[in-house]
């Protein structure tokens, strides 16, 4: 006789329970001898009334059971969980969950037991990554990101979202916002209230923001200290947004203590509409500005943009960006720099899903002082270049993916000669991503 869900439970049940109080009846079914290893077990559930059998006596611990029979078992678990220990009323719990429907057909009811369950769910992500470039000393051969995050349901509106930073390490070393190697960076934490207002929800604290579709503008992973409104109707959404960049700002997703392109850029206020004409378009239109810190030159930031996502078919896929930046910036000969970024993309790579896979081509171009790179979500070099890349993404497993990335043809987008910020003209990524 095979081991069955029912005989599992049963051991599980009997050693959570009834120990070696509850002495086991003599031969409660015809089926299972006193000298199978699993009547003892099965003669203490039924004595304890969690299992019934059939009426014409027999266990048929072979048989595969139903859910429906299966709920009944978890159902009479459940009026027995007083007396079970704390690893036990877990399982119960974890069971009654699982088997919610069939439980609310027979009449149990299981709300009360998901409320009193704790809400707080905590998962993570780890990448470590291989870098190489054309030239130069900035040649980090390896990298590793550790991140942990924690989600709550406050009540049925209310939510929280929190992510930490737990090491960031490339070739500059490992650091925190502050330059030292602390490690225990906060990037996001997050309230967000649904349906504040009619079609409002509203959202607050430290969170990520993204503009656009590509992620090349505006992508960032947590850092911005502010508030934010979003209005929904039908297709629609409109996102109003005011945040302190400072965190941002500060250098600690490159490490680099050079001065980035947008490094006077403090509050910020945006606006951004987005809208989804069928399951094949959608597009976006956004708008971005710094206030004036009343430093000279600090007007960086005056952006607006459009974006689009066209699916050809469930294979193909086309995502583009445009935006410009027509700040008065004296730091840049008042010029307006622009960005573009055209994506043409086959298969789509689902992280839950081994086997599935992604490839892209790509063209970037970005004048300078168009973004920065602490505030783009995107993989690659993205100040001051014009250049081509591609990218392959696989999943090799349930929730471990492996990226190959290169990015060639490298030039300075004003001039047009060959790359020369101490990289070269090539650049090549390969990372390996886990989600836990």
């Amino acid at each position: 006789m095979k081991k069955t869900l029912v005989t599992l439970l049963a051991l599980v049940f009997v050693l959570g329970i009834a120990g070696t109080a509850m002495a086991a009846p003599a031969n409660p079914f015809v089926d299972v001898p006193a000298k199978h290893w699993a009547y003892g077990a099965v003669a203490k559930l039924a004595k304890a009334g969690v299992v019934d059998g059939y009426g014409d006596g027999t266990f048929r611990g072979d048989r595969t059971m139903t859910r429906y029979e299966m709920a009944q078992v978890v159902a009479k678990a459940m009026a027995k969980s007083e007396k079970a220990d704390a690893e036990t009323k877990a399982l119960i719990d974890k069971l009654a969950v699982e088997f919610a429907a069939e439980l609310n057909n027979l009449g149990v009811r299981v709300a009360k037991l998901e409320k009193n369950a704790s809400t707080i769910k905590i998962s993570g992500d780890a990448r470590l990554r291989y870098v190489h470039v054309d030239k130069g000393t900035a040649n980090p051969a390896f990298a590793q990101r550790w991140r942990l995050v924690a989600t709550a349901d406050i009540n049925d509106t209310t939510s929280f979202y929190g992510r930490w930073m737990v090491m960031n390490h490339n070739g500059f070393g490992t650091y925190n916002a502050n330059g030292s190697t602390s490690v225990n960076l906060l990037t996001d934490a997050t309230l967000t209230v649904k349906n504040l207002m009619s079609n409002v929800s509203v959202r607050g604290g430290r969170y990520s923001l993204n503009l656009g579709e590509t992620a090349y503008l505006a992508g960032t992973t947590g850092g911005l200290d502010g508030i934010e409104f979003t209005w929904k109707e039908g297709k629609s959404a409109l996102q109003l947004g005011y945040a302190d960049a400072a965190v941002l700002e500060s250098d600690h997703y490159n490490g680099n203590t050079a001065v980035q392109p947008w490094e006077n850029v403090k509050n910020v206020y945006y606006v951004q509409f987005n809208h989804k004409f069928d399951n094949a378009v959608k597009m976006s239109a956004w708008y971005m500005k710094n206030q004036d810190q009343g430093v000279v030159g600090d007007k960086l930031v005056n952006i607006f943009g459009v974006g689009a996502t066209y699916n050809f078919n469930k294979d193909w896929m086309f995502v583009g960006d445009y935006w410009k930046n027509s700040a008065d910036d004296a730091k840049n000969n008042g010029k307006s720099p622009v960005g573009t970024v055209l994506r043409l993309q086959y298969g789509v790579a689902k992280a839950s899903v081994p086997g599935t896979w992604q490839f892209h081509v790509e063209y970037l171009k970005a004048e300078n002082r168009a973004n920065d790179g602490a505030w783009t979500g995107a993989m690659l070099n993205v100040n001051n270049i014009k250049a081509w890349d591609v990218q392959y993404t696989t999943v090799l497993a349930k929730n471990l993916t492996f990226d190959a990335i290169y990015q060639f043809n490298m030039k300075n987008a004003a001039t047009g000669a060959k790359y020369t910020n101490g990289i070269g003209d090539k650049y090549t990524r390969l990372q390996f991503n886990f989600m836990f």
